[in-house]
């Protein structure tokens, strides 16, 4: 019995870990963030890892700041696409929906080894990034 668990706990462990780094969690986990008024925690968390520098960082969050300000209370998100491209780019587009008006997110996802980072983030009011690229 002992060694079942084991060998059950083996199996399991590594994959709770991948889940958790996967792109989907990761992006949810940044929304949910958002979600609660905390943009600048947000992107400090979902940036680790990433190619993308404290200045680039500063001035997205800022830019964030100031599209989310006038829509009112963030009252959740949905997932509207989940693109693969290869094995290692993911692409996913969210809704995040205000008291006023909703954007579209777009994260894209990289993978170079065993490690899923943000290799890009937009944020847009207009609805043409919800179509399909491939």
């Amino acid at each position: 019995m002992a060694r079942l668990l084991i060998v059950i706990a083996v199996i399991l462990v590594p994959g709770l870990a991948f889940a958790q780094a996967a792109p989907r969690a990761q992006a949810e986990a940044f929304l949910n963030t958002v979600q609660h008024g905390q943009v600048g925690p947000a992107y400090g968390k979902l940036f680790e890892g990433s190619n993308i520098s404290n200045d680039q960082a500063l001035g997205i969050r800022r830019s964030t700041e100031t599209t989310l300000s006038p829509l009112g209370k963030v009252i959740g998100y949905e997932l509207v696409r989940e693109e693969n491209f290869g094995s290692s780019l993911t692409r996913l587009v969210y809704l995040l929906k205000s008291e006023r008006h909703l954007t579209v997110w777009e994260f894209y996802f990289y993978r170079p080894a065993n490690r899923w980072f943000v290799a890009e983030v937009n944020l847009s009011q207009k609805f043409d990034a919800l179509a399909p690229k491939k």
